[in-house]
């Protein structure tokens, strides 16, 4: 058996890195979920939901949680540490591999739901993003539906007094200016 500890339990008190973190997962689900009402897709049974980058899988588990069956859900992320810690956490039914998110192992048109969570800021090469873009424009379906939520502006104010996530050199994007947006590869045409 794999015990994992998250590197905070021997913590005493709550930090604001904690607190934000916690605010930033309930607006990530307050936002999936109200879009999916908004576009009608709340049939989570039915789909099958990816999520490249999954880190410890938290958002495939959330949407277990409405419903989605877990059978139909994929996490992928390039950390072996990461995959294992989602398989230990998760259902047994659910799919978690290790892979890039460039040479996703999927059929065409594959997936009704993907979410990256902080998947774009891993990258600082606008190629990077465009070729992350064309695979998963590849594997969603058509009326498929495609979440990021990604770093914007606030990071370095939020995350200034932790070393170990500033060393990271996570890359943000302003979205006043639509510096995401503008690196994206549309589904259409």
């Amino acid at each position: 058996m794999v015990t994992f500890t998250y590197g905070h339990e021997k913590s005493r008190f709550l930090d604001a890195i904690d607190l934000y973190r916690c605010f930033n997962n309930y607006r990530i689900w307050k936002y999936i979920i109200a879009a999916l009402l908004v576009l009608n897709k709340t049939q989570l049974s039915e789909y099958k939901i990816l999520e490249p980058g999954c880190g410890g899988g938290e958002k495939l588990r959330f949407l277990t949680e409405l419903r989605a069956n877990p059978e139909n859900c994929y996490g992928l992320d390039t950390s072996k540490r990461a995959i294992d810690l989602c398989k230990y956490l998760s259902p047994s039914t659910m799919n978690f591999q290790v892979g890039s998110v460039f040479d996703l192992a999927f059929e065409n048109n594959t997936f009704d739901i993907i979410i990256c969570s902080g998947l774009f800021s891993c990258f600082n090469d606008d190629n990077d993003i465009k070729r992350l873009s064309k695979a998963l424009k590849r594997v969603i379906k058509d009326d498929g539906i495609l979440f990021i939520v990604d770093i914007n502006e606030n990071f370095p104010i939020i995350y200034e007094k932790n070393e170990v996530t500033m060393q990271k050199k996570l890359r943000y994007f302003d979205s006043k200016k639509g510096e995401l947006v503008s690196c994206q590869v549309n589904k259409v045409g």
